[in-house]
């Protein structure tokens, strides 16, 4: 997993872009918990989703933009907790 920091420019939220790469020639369902921090604040976040065999996710289309704290405050910690990734067939 990627991810870019998207810092203020003009109408551009602080915000984090994740991209997910499956390398792997079945499926992958994955679901995490998102973790941002920005000075004391804190925003958990549970992702789940899937990605087809030898390709991508990302971006807002695919639920993996976030700008929880908007403009006025920028994205100070990016974390995963209880990350699972499993694939077709899998057990």
């Amino acid at each position: 997993m990627d991810y870019i920091f998207y810092a203020p420019d003009g109408d551009v939220d602080n915000g984090v872009v994740l991209k997910i790469t499956n390398d792997r020639s079945a499926t992958v369902d994955y679901r995490f918990t998102l973790i941002l921090t920005s000075g004391d604040r804190r925003q958990e976040t549970e992702v789940v989703g899937r990605v087809g065999p030898k390709s991508l996710v990302t971006g807002d289309s695919e639920g993996l933009y976030f700008s929880p704290f908007g403009p006025e405050a920028a994205i100070g910690e990016i974390g995963l907790r209880g990350y699972s990734f499993r694939s077709e067939g899998s057990q």
